[in-house]
């Protein structure tokens, strides 16, 4: 099942000059140049736009890719890691086009990692998240758990979309990794899942997992930005799945997350669970895709909108003009 991302609303601002810095890493001129060498078609003359996402500075770029389509490529600016391209989709799928097979999607998935990862895209373990046929695809490449102890979030990551008609990418991001931090000081698996266990029991109200029906699935270790946390799953019970995230340093719990889209029996709204965690040992995405453009159905709100106010115009306007 994939998971639903809330869209973020994010301020953009088109830059007219190309020689402005970044404070934190490269240039606009150096991050042209980076998404140039991901662009096999060229770049295109827009001026970029720029966004603050979690603290990071993105840049992104018009190009073209091998089709000749236009795509937007991002990088960021704070260290000059490449990110990933977007296609915006023009219409829906063309239906007279086969649906790609598994082993299909997994190919595609892994010449595009190569592409712009080279070699070290050979140690990513590549998987369809979605069974085909479907109308989309994703595919995600994880590297290897790494450090002492082992920790995912080190070597890089790709997730890739495509479509499940033709097998046409529309949105490749990567996660280029980062250097593991000491970690001798952090709490042991078995006390994050002790920490786990009570924290489940008390969203609960103090019943026991046993009396549930939870039993603990998984406990895996993440790095992301420097900073060390446990995701320990249980499944069953009232949710079918909980994810609780630890945080491996202090062995506080920072979240108690039942499955989305299955009501939690508490009796309080107070009570009521927050947001859904990153996937359980894999890097939070740095790249959360743009909205592709106001939905339909927002558009039309728009204009009936602007229609009853036009039509209170009139209305005003002639009562007063019988005063």
């Amino acid at each position: 099942m994939l998971a639903r991302t809330p869209y973020v609303l994010l301020l953009h601002v088109a830059l007219p000059g190309m020689c402005i810095a970044s404070a934190a890493g490269v240039s606009l001129d150096e991050g042209r140049e980076i998404a140039e060498a991901h662009a096999p078609g060229g770049m295109l003359e827009d001026a970029p736009s720029v966004s603050d996402r979690s603290g990071w500075q993105i840049a992104t770029y018009s190009g073209i890719n091998a089709a000749g389509e236009t795509v937007r490529l991002r990088v960021r600016l704070d260290d000059g890691a490449f990110l990933g391209w977007t296609m915006p989709l023009s219409g829906p799928p063309d239906v007279d086009l086969e649906h790609i097979s598994e082993q299909e999607a997994l190919q595609i998935a892994k010449q595009e990692a190569s592409r712009h990862l080279g070699s070290d895209a050979d140690g990513l373990a590549f998987e369809v998240t979605n069974t085909p046929p479907a109308d989309v695809l994703v595919v995600r490449g994880r590297s290897a758990p790494a450090g002492d102890p082992p920790r995912t979030g080190i070597g890089p990551e790709v997730t890739v979309d495509l479509l499940g008609r033709g097998g046409q990418i529309y949105m490749y991001q990567q996660s280029p990794g980062e250097e593991p931090v000491d970690a001798s000081d952090a709490i042991s698996e078995a006390e994050a899942l002790e920490a786990a266990r009570q924290a489940v029991s008390a969203h609960y109200q103090g019943r026991e997992l046993q009396e549930l029906g939870i039993t603990h699935e998984d406990t895996s270790l993440s790095q992301f930005r420097g900073e060390l946390t446990y995701y320990v799953t249980f499944s069953g019970g009232p949710n079918d799945e909980v994810v609780v995230s630890v945080d491996a340093m202090s062995g506080e719990v920072d979240t108690v997350s039942p499955a989305e889209g299955v009501a939690t029996p508490t009796p309080a709204a107070t009570d009521e669970p927050g947001p859904a965690p990153p996937t359980p040992g894999h890097q939070p995405a740095a790249t959360d895709p743009e909205p592709a453009g106001m939905q339909p159905l927002t558009i039309a709100g728009i204009g009936v909108g602007v229609i009853a106010l036009l039509a209170l115009g009139v209305v005003l306007v002639r009562w007063r003009g019988r005063m």
